[in-house]
C-alpha cells in the first residue's frame, strides 16, 4: 500500500476514535455544569458559555505555534501530541468538583489539543495533489463521523455510568488514537529548513514572518475571515441548543434524546463533506459556499422559532448537513492557494481564526440566552450566515480567480 494511503486509513480510524471520544462528553457539557451543582438557568447557561471560550481561545493562541513546529519537526509529532494532549485533558476533567476546576481543564485542553488541525496538515502534505479532493473530504467525514458516534453513544454512556466514567472512556479513546499514529503512520518529512537552503538549509524567518508571508495570499485571508466568522456563528448555539432543547422537551432528563440529535446531525455532516469533498471543485468553490451558509441562515432561522424536540431536533440534523458541506471546500481552497512548505503555518492560522470564534461565541451566546432568551441567539447566527454567504459570494469571484493550485514538487505524484 502506498504511503499516503496507509496515513490515511490510519488517520482517519485513529481520529475517528479521538472525536468519537471528544463528542461523547463535549455537547453535553452545559448538563455536566449543572450535575456540578449550577441548577439555574442563567447562570448555567454563562458558565457554558464561558467553558466553551476558555478552550477556544486557549487553541487560538496555541495553534499557530503548533503549526510552525509542524512546519519544522514535522505533521505526526503534532498528531500525537494533540491526541495524547486531549487524553490527559479528558482524563482530568472526570475529576474535577466544580465548574471552576473544569474552566481550567478545558483551558489546557485548548492548548493542548487541536487533533483536527494536525490531521489536516499531515493529510494536505503527504498526499499527492490528484487525491486531495477525496483525502481532506475523507478527513472531514470522520470529523463529521465522530460527531455522529460520540454523541450518540455517549448519551447513553451518560447515563449508565455518569458524565466522570465517559470522560475516563473519552480519554482512552484519545490515548488509543495516538499510539496508533506514532506506531503506524510514516511521514516523509522534508524540514522547512533544509527544503529551501541548499546543503544545511539556510534558516527560514519565524513563526510572525511565515505567518505575514501566508496572510499576503488574498483568498487566503479570506478563508481566515471565513472560518472566524463561521465559527464564531457556530458558537453561538453551544451552550444554548442543549438547554434549549431541555426546555422544549419540559425540562426532564434529555441526554440520550440530545445525543441521538447531534448524532444524526453529525451523521448528515459527514455525508455532505463526503460529497463535496470529490465534487466542490467541479460544481464551484463559490457556488457550493454560498448555498451552503444561505441554507444554514434558513435553518437557524427555524430552530429560533421551533415549538418542540421533534421541530428542533429535525432542524438541527439538517444544519449538521449544511455544515459538513462547507468545511471541506474551505480545506481545498487552502490546498490550492498555499505553497506546501507553508500548508503547517497556514492551517494554524486557519485553526487559529476559527478558535478565536470558537471562542468568543460561547459566552456571548450563553450571555444572550440568559439577557434575551435563548431564541434571540439562533436569530443572530441566520444573519451572521448570511453575511458569511455575500463574503464568500463576492470574495471568490464568478471566475473564482486567485485560487491558483502552487507547483507540484517533484514525486508529489
Amino acid at each position: 500500500m502506498a504511503t499516503w494511503k496507509r496515513a490515511f486509513y490510519t488517520l482517519f480510524i485513529a481520529e475517528l476514535l479521538v472525536i468519537a471520544g471528544m463528542q461523547s462528553v463535549t455537547p453535553f457539557l452545559p448538563y455536566y455544569v449543572q450535575d456540578l451543582g449550577v441548577q439555574e438557568l442563567s447562570a448555567a447557561l454563562i458558565w457554558a458559555g464561558r467553558i466553551g471560550t476558555v478552550s477556544g481561545l486557549a487553541m487560538a493562541v496555541s495553534a499557530p505555534v503548533w503549526g510552525y513546529l509542524a512546519d519544522r519537526i514535522g505533521r505526526k509529532p503534532m498528531v500525537v501530541r494533540s491526541m495524547l494532549g486531549g487524553a490527559l485533558a479528558m482524563a482530568l476533567a472526570a475529576y474535577v468538583q466544580d465548574p471552576g476546576e473544569l474552566f481550567w481543564v478545558r483551558c489546557l485542553h485548548g492548548i493542548l489539543s487541536g487533533t483536527v488541525t494536525a490531521c489536516v496538515a499531515l493529510v494536505a502534505t503527504s498526499t499527492p495533489r490528484a487525491h486531495l479532493g477525496f483525502a481532506l473530504g475523507g478527513m472531514q467525514a470522520v470529523f463529521m463521523l465522530g460527531g455522529t458516534v460520540g454523541p450518540y453513544v455517549g448519551g447513553e454512556l451518560v447515563e449508565l455510568v455518569g458524565f466522570r466514567g465517559t470522560f475516563l472512556v473519552a480519554s482512552v479513546c484519545s490515548l488509543l488514537g495516538g499510539l496508533m499514529v506514532q506506531a503506524l503512520v510514516r511521514e516523509e518529512f522534508r524540514s522547512a529548513t533544509a527544503s529551501e537552503g541548499g546543503v544545511g538549509g539556510a534558516a527560514r524567518p519565524g513563526l510572525f514572518r511565515d505567518t505575514r508571508r501566508v496572510l499576503q495570499i488574498r483568498p487566503f485571508r479570506l478563508l481566515v475571515v471565513g472560518s472566524l466568522v463561521g465559527q464564531f456563528s457556530f458558537a453561538l448555539s453551544m451552550p444554548v441548543l442543549p438547554l434549549f432543547l431541555q426546555r422544549l422537551a419540559g425540562g426532564g432528563e434529555v441526554v440520550a434524546t440530545a445525543g441521538k440529535i447531534f448524532g444524526l446531525a453529525g451523521l448528515s455532516g459527514a455525508l455532505a463533506s463526503l460529497a463535496l469533498g470529490r465534487y466542490a471543485e467541479t460544481l464551484g468553490f463559490r457556488i457550493v459556499l454560498a448555498a451552503s451558509l444561505a441554507l444554514s441562515a434558513l435553518i437557524a432561522v427555524g430552530q429560533g422559532f421551533a415549538l418542540d424536540t421533534v421541530q428542533l431536533g429535525g432542524l438541527v440534523i439538517a444544519g449538521g448537513a449544511a455544515a459538513g458541506a462547507v468545511r471541506p471546500v474551505v480545506n481545498l481552497i487552502m490546498t490550492r492557494c498555499v505553497p506546501e512548505s507553508d500548508r503547517g503555518v497556514a492551517v494554524g492560522v486557519i485553526a487559529s481564526a476559527s478558535a478565536v470564534g470558537w471562542g468568543i461565541g460561547p459566552i456571548l451566546g450563553g450571555y444572550m440566552g440568559a439577557e434575551l432568551g435563548l431564541r434571540s441567539v439562533f436569530w443572530l447566527m441566520a444573519a451572521l450566515f448570511g453575511l458569511l454567504g455575500a463574503i464568500f459570494w463576492t470574495g471568490i469571484g464568478r471566475d473564482e480567480a486567485g485560487i491558483v493550485a502552487p507547483p507540484i514538487d517533484p514525486g508529489e505524484e
